[in-house]
């Protein structure tokens, strides 16, 4: 049974006495996926083997291990990924530097 959280009261002691069709349907009038933000979109790289469910679309520089695809929604849109772009950070704890990716946020060790 769908019972969001986050459904407006009335709503949501609407939704246990709908069939579940109806519910659907009273979900997408009152804008669920506007009250939760969007809507999970699975994105896959070409082998199938890497998968991200997001809401925010996946960084330009993702690529698969296995095949070095980026990951896309459709299996005819895929591209080179994009080079990282990376920025110098220190770490607040030992001061130690680091380069991370503005992006997808990976991190390495600045190189001595």
């Amino acid at each position: 049974m769908l019972s969001p959280p986050n459904l407006p009261g009335p709503y949501r002691l609407l939704l246990p006495l709908l069939p579940p069709r109806r519910c659907l349907r009273l979900l997408t009038l009152v804008g669920f996926g506007e009250l939760n933000g969007e809507v999970m979109q699975l994105y896959r790289c070409k082998c199938g083997k890497s998968t991200s469910w997001t809401t925010m679309g996946v960084p330009p520089c993702l690529a698969c291990p296995e095949c070095g695809s980026d990951l896309s929604q459709s299996p005819t849109s895929h591209k080179d990924p994009a080079p990282h772009e990376w920025i110098k950070r220190y770490d607040s704890h030992t001061g130690e530097p680091y380069e991370l990716c503005q992006a997808c946020l990976q991190r390495k060790p600045v190189p001595q």
